[in-house]
């Protein structure tokens, strides 16, 4: 079998107690049924709190405020302390571990969610690169599986990667072009054209790609009221989720009342200043391009071979560059409220809670991927005009 890591999946180290955040708490944790066996057949005091903190209907932990019932008041898990590393779940065992499967492929990332993730990837500087090795593995075979559309989305993502990470070209570029492609792959699957795939791959290829998108974006600059429509609807989208944290909705509201209260004139005056008092913010160490091209290498990179199973690739790009565009809305509004400087740190801690709100629900994926593929705010054209408006032409290439 085939196994696909990024070339970062082995530096993560987990800093348990010293962590900001705990990935104990949030969300339920399913028990795999090997583990369920085990803490069964568990003996003695231990035990007897284990079988009475497992709800055995649901097959998980039982949460109280939201918080793992194991969860101690030093941020650790009293099951590892008690019976060691080898007695936790699979789901606690591989955590911000993720793996996806398919036909003689096996990928393996490392989630966002987790906040010591977050700040590796956004803080990096190297450019992502899909490492590949052969296991002993037997090749596991799908019924149904789509082998030749998987083949081309392969291909193409390798192209989208290397497109993403030119860091010659400006961010609204690479992501403009990040969703056409989606559209016209997508295009493609509905047509039942897929063995047309390499066309268009070529096509973007060999072309000047970049500088059509260029000349879009430059096209497409003084298109702010497009800006302003898609983060509001992108705001009310994430409000009407299944929320995780009630601090997560409180936070939604805040980011609508400082970007939307009082209409699209305040919301471009606001614009012009906090892009101004960007260009002063960047260095080398803090740079909001790069901030939003790992974002969306992470989302593409998590996702877009997924479409094998669903036919829905449109939903995978627009995801990746709607993700890089709400979560830098939200430091704009961040920045509204507060009038700091927006560090590192408030682009970690915001783009781990985004990811903790919207991964960890098959629900809330579903509905982002329907909404972005049906509905006319998120049109591929209604997009591209969006992140490419700016109140600042005399820009570093952001």
């Amino acid at each position: 079998m085939e196994c696909i890591r990024p070339n970062y999946y082995d530096q993560f180290e987990c800093i348990a107690g010293a962590c900001p955040d705990t990935c104990c708490a949030g969300w339920q944790i399913m028990i795999d049924k090997q583990s369920l066996e085990m803490y069964k057949n568990t003996t003695g005091g231990f035990g007897n709190r284990l079988q009475n903190e497992i709800d055995w209907k649901e097959e998980a932990f039982r949460q109280y405020n939201g918080d793992c019932a194991f969860l101690n008041e030093a941020g650790l898990c009293d099951i590892y302390s008690e019976l060691g590393k080898d007695s936790l779940c699979q789901t606690c065992k591989q955590y911000p571990r993720y793996t996806e499967e398919f036909e003689g492929v096996r990928e393996e990332f490392l989630c966002i969610s987790c906040p010591v993730v977050a700040d590796m990837l956004l803080g990096k500087k190297e450019k992502t690169v899909l490492n590949i090795t052969e296991t002993e593995e037997e090749d596991e075979f799908y019924e149904d599986f789509a082998f030749f559309l998987f083949t081309k989305l392969q291909d193409s993502r390798a192209y989208l990667l290397e497109m993403l990470q030119k860091r010659e070209v400006n961010i609204a570029t690479r992501l403009s072009c990040l969703v056409a492609f989606g559209h016209d792959m997508q295009r493609r699957i509905w047509m039942d054209e897929v063995y047309k795939m390499d066309l268009l791959l070529e096509k973007y290829m060999e072309t000047d790609s970049e500088a059509f998108f260029e000349a879009k974006r430059e096209q497409f600059e003084d298109e702010m009221a497009e800006r302003y429509d898609l983060s509001k609807n992108m705001f009310a989208l994430l409000k009407s989720l299944e929320i995780r944290q009630p601090e997560w909705a409180t936070w939604l509201g805040k980011c609508q009342e400082a970007l939307h209260k009082k209409g699209f004139m305040e919301y471009a005056d606001l614009r012009s200043v906090y892009e101004e008092e960007q260009l002063s913010w960047e260095s080398e160490e803090n740079c909001i391009a790069l901030y939003q091209e790992q974002i969306a290498v992470y989302f593409l990179l998590h996702y877009y071979c997924g479409a094998v199973y669903d036919d829905n690739v449109s939903a995978k790009t627009k995801m990746a560059v709607l993700s890089a565009f709400i979560i830098e809305e939200m430091l704009f509004a961040k920045w509204v409220i507060s009038r700091t400087e927006n560090t590192k740190t408030d682009w970690v801690a915001i783009t781990y809670q985004f990811a903790r709100e919207i991964e960890h629900s098959d629900e809330n994926i579903e509905r982002i991927e329907k909404e972005v593929t049906t509905t006319n705010a998120f049109k591929t054209a209604t997009i591209v005009k969006a992140i490419c408006a700016k109140t600042n032409n005399n820009e570093k290439n952001l």
